[in-house]
């Protein structure tokens, strides 16, 4: 396990073509104190691949629509549905309190679908941890001049 600082890697905003960019963001460290905080995710490739059923449940259950069209509901959710729906899907400790979140998107190149990423913040009360939201953020890089195009 992890202890003390960790750095989480820098990544583009989402209108790139590289591997895990940033699709949202709310409340989620740049650096954060292992000691003292919790960060977990989990990949929709894997959970679809160990738990197909229950994937498939939790998305039509919280977006009324598969992964396809993540991207769309996202942006029309408060951060506490998404919080809550990154719970449920990945399955994370309901006596944690969830701070924020991240979602990273990577597009397989040979078959055009979108990989999501879904991670969960917990930031301790006594941590200094700074925690940033969107785009623009110490934890994005921009201007990576080529587009990255979402399969919905």
């Amino acid at each position: 396990m992890k202890k003390g600082r960790v750095e989480i890697a820098s990544l583009y905003h989402a209108d790139t073509l590289i591997n895990n960019v940033l699709v949202q963001q709310s409340n989620f460290p740049f650096i954060y104190d292992a000691d003292l905080d919790i960060l977990i995710g989990k990949d929709n490739d894997t959970l679809l691949k160990i738990k197909p059923k229950r994937t498939d449940k939790c998305f039509l259950q919280h977006t009324e629509n598969d992964e396809k069209f993540l991207r769309k509901w996202l942006t029309e959710r408060p951060d506490e549905k998404i919080i809550n729906f990154i719970k449920d899907l990945i399955e994370a400790d309901s006596e944690v309190e969830w701070t924020g979140y991240r979602i990273l998107a990577a597009i397989n190149p040979s078959k055009g679908n979108t990989y999501w990423r879904f991670e969960l913040f917990s930031k301790h009360p006594k941590s200094t941890t700074a925690v940033y939201s969107g785009e623009l953020a110490p934890n994005v890089l921009s201007g990576h001049p080529k587009k990255m195009t979402f399969t919905e």
